[in-house]
């Protein structure tokens, strides 16, 4: 089976080749998809994978999208937070504005961040976080109204600086602004679809998209196509809510959202996935599609629970 994610980084790829070696799956065909695709019970055997090893998943990453620098000025009013949601941001950054922002630190401005990568960029420049890192937008914000108080009327004259993608979504800014904090948003960097499709993502069994750009630039380099065969979309597993609400705006088929956006969150997003998915075409490994994926009211969130379904014996006619 070829999974794929829509990253240059190879680290997450590679954590979860070795977390799927560590715990096998049970890759088989689902009782739902069973009775979509009309498939007996007999012919479950010889529609299964069994267990499955990380040795017969492909792990493989590869970019869609690029990233332009943007040239930005960092704030001159006096800065009482400052919210950085991607790691990108800072790496994409000057020297001379990261160095600003460790001046920042040193002033008592305050720092919160989206993500462990994010963390671990602040921690090289000695910056530490005054409220713990969170997987998205929505979930820093409550961690952070749920760690402060409101602001001030003195704390009002301080801003809340929001550096980052020109894409990002308003989650955050538009929850602070109705907080009662003063914020500048600043693009830092634009996201932008690459010409041509990675070679990697021919004949990959599920794509785990990893932004909300990396969906759009998914659905847009396979509609540009011309061979029908070649640009149908492998179903996908998005990281985090908001990316799987992109995915679905880019018409993807959404097979499982990741709670977490690591290893551990896609390998439980994979389980369910496979809950779902119609593995009734799979002959091999690496095949080219999994089949189709159930609608929106079948599709596996990163909250749902597992139910015992009853299995009804048949008689076989002799």
């Amino acid at each position: 089976m070829k999974i794929l994610l829509t990253q240059d980084s190879g680290r997450l790829a590679k954590e979860l080749k070795q977390l799927l070696a560590e715990r096998p799956l049970l890759v088989e065909h689902s009782q739902r998809a069973q009775k979509r695709s009309g498939i007996s019970t007999d012919a479950v055997a010889t529609a299964s994978f069994g267990a499955s090893t990380g040795n017969d998943f492909s792990v493989l990453h590869a970019g869609l999208t690029s990233f332009e620098a943007l040239d930005f000025d960092i704030p001159s009013t006096p800065l009482s937070w400052i919210f950085i949601t991607s790691a990108r941001t800072i790496e994409l950054m000057p020297a001379h504005k990261r160095s600003a922002l460790v001046r920042a630190a040193e002033h008592g401005t305050r720092f919160a961040c989206v993500g462990q990568r994010t963390e671990m960029e602040l921690c090289k420049l000695g910056i530490e976080l005054s409220i713990p890192s969170a997987h998205n937008a929505r979930s820093l914000l409550d961690v952070f109204l749920c760690s402060t108080t409101a602001p001030e009327a003195s704390a009002m004259e301080h801003a809340v600086w929001l550096p980052g993608s020109q894409a990002s979504k308003r989650t955050l800014a538009h929850g602070l602004q109705i907080a009662g904090y003063n914020v500048i948003e600043t693009p830092v960097y634009r996201p932008y679809a690459r010409t041509e499709s990675p070679p990697q993502y021919i004949g990959a069994d599920v794509v785990v998209v990893t932004s909300g750009s990396a969906a759009r630039a998914y659905a847009q380099l396979n509609s540009a196509k011309f061979d029908y065969e070649q640009s149908a979309t492998a179903p996908v597993i998005a990281l985090g809510e908001q990316t799987a609400q992109d995915c679905e705006a880019a018409g993807l088929s959404l097979a499982a959202v990741a709670s977490s956006p690591d290893a551990l969150g896609i390998y439980e997003a994979l389980k369910r996935a496979f809950e779902i998915l119609d593995f009734s075409k799979l002959s091999h490994t690496n095949s080219a599609s999994l089949g189709n994926v159930s609608s929106d009211n079948n599709r596996a969130s990163s909250n749902s629970t597992s139910h015992n379904t009853s299995h009804d014996t048949k008689e076989v006619k002799k």
